[in-house]
C-alpha cells in the first residue's frame, strides 16, 4: 500500500524515543531474516515453538529460545487483551481472533482499541472482544503483507 500522510492509520510511533526525523526505522522481514541466518518464515531453528515470522513480528530473534511474546488477558476486564509487537516490522500484519471451541476462529468480534509505545522498540496493541459473552480462547495471527 502507498503511504498517505493525511491518513491517521498510516502513522505509528517511532521505535526510539524522540523519533527519527527525516529517516525511517522500518525494516522488512527479508532484511531481518538476512541478519538472522536467512531463516524461512515457518522455521524454528532453536525449537522453542515460535516460528521465525512470530519472532520477527514480536521483536525476538530466531536463535534465542527465551524470546516469547506476551499475550495478556486483562483481569479487570476479561474481554480485553493485549499483545506486544516490534515497532519497525511494518510488513507484519497482526490480527486477533477468538474462539469458543479452538476449531472456529472469529476475527470480526474483536476490536483494536489502541497501542502504547513501550520505549524500547516495541509497542503493546490492545484489543477487546465485542460479543455478549467472552470467548474462552484468544489467538494472535501474524502474516506478511
Amino acid at each position: 500500500p502507498t503511504f498517505d500522510p493525511a491518513a491517521p492509520n498510516h502513522w505509528r510511533s517511532s521505535a526510539t524515543i524522540g523519533g527519527s526525523p527525516g529517516e525511517t526505522d522500518a525494516y522488512t522481514f527479508d532484511e531481518w531474516r538476512a541478519a538472522n541466518g536467512n531463516v524461512n518464515p515457518l522455521d524454528d531453528p532453536e525449537n522453542d515453538g515460535l516460528v521465525a515470522l512470530s519472532e520477527y513480528t514480536t521483536g525476538g530473534f530466531p536463535n534465542v529460545p527465551d524470546s516469547h511474546p506476551d499475550l495478556a488477558i486483562h483481569r479487570d476486564d476479561p474481554a480485553a487483551f493485549s499483545f506486544t509487537v516490534a515497532i519497525g516490522a511494518d510488513d507484519a500484519l497482526v490480527t486477533a481472533e477468538i474462539s469458543e471451541d479452538l476449531s472456529n476462529w472469529d476475527p470480526v468480534s474483536v476490536d483494536y482499541t489502541g497501542s502504547v509505545n513501550n520505549g524500547e522498540g516495541t509497542r503493546t496493541l490492545f484489543f477487546r472482544q465485542t460479543g455478549q459473552a467472552v470467548a474462552p480462547f484468544v489467538r494472535v495471527r501474524m502474516t506478511l503483507r
